[in-house]
């Protein structure tokens, strides 16, 4: 797969789930809002020319002080959101995480599988690439979608690896010779 543009993947600050509200309605923690500031100013040095979003609150959070410091307004795209689990017990989500790292089409109470999310995440950089070229573009989402994707390049990347993610986490993405890399960038 060779890539027109250069893409970061940010994954969201740290996350307050303290609320009874449905997942994608999280805000940023304390912690978390800081955690967006500094960010801020470290994605000014990447000249990031456009900014795709997951609509989930705290992505948005998250993206929100650089995007205002770059009057860059960010673009929602729901194929970078979170896991689509629908139904799942909030006690059972960590149990189909790991089961479905396992097996990429394991699914259970109408949940996406692992399969899934990948081929949306997929799907949105085929659709960027048919767009634009030559340009940097940042994506924010969740540590499913960034780790799953990242998955299909790096066969090392499993259920532990996205479960020790962090929060925020940032990744560049790199094409040559028809290869994909990515490469952390340390926040």
């Amino acid at each position: 797969m060779n890539l027109n543009n250069i893409y970061y993947f940010l994954r969201h600050a740290d996350t307050d789930r303290s609320q009874d509200i449905h997942f994608s309605e999280h805000p940023l923690s304390s912690l978390g809002h800081s955690q967006a500031r500094a960010t801020s100013s470290q994605l000014i040095d990447l000249d990031i020319d456009m900014i795709y979003c997951s609509p989930f609150a705290r992505a948005k959070q998250t993206v929100g002080p650089y995007a205002k410091e770059r009057g860059v307004d960010p673009i929602v795209a729901d194929e970078l959101c979170g896991r689509i689990i629908k139904n799942l017990p909030r006690e059972k989500t960590w149990e189909f995480f790991k089961q479905s790292w396992l097996d990429f089409n394991y699914t259970e109470y109408g949940a996406e599988t692992a399969q899934e999310c990948i081929d949306r995440v997929s799907s949105l950089f085929s659709k960027l690439d048919k767009q634009h070229s030559g340009k940097r573009i940042l994506l924010v989402s969740h540590s499913n979608p960034i780790s799953l994707f990242l998955s299909t390049i790096d066969k090392t990347i499993g259920y532990e690896w996205f479960k020790n993610m962090k929060s925020p986490s940032l990744f560049e993405l790199n094409s040559s010779n028809s290869t994909l890399s990515y490469t952390e960038i340390e926040l």
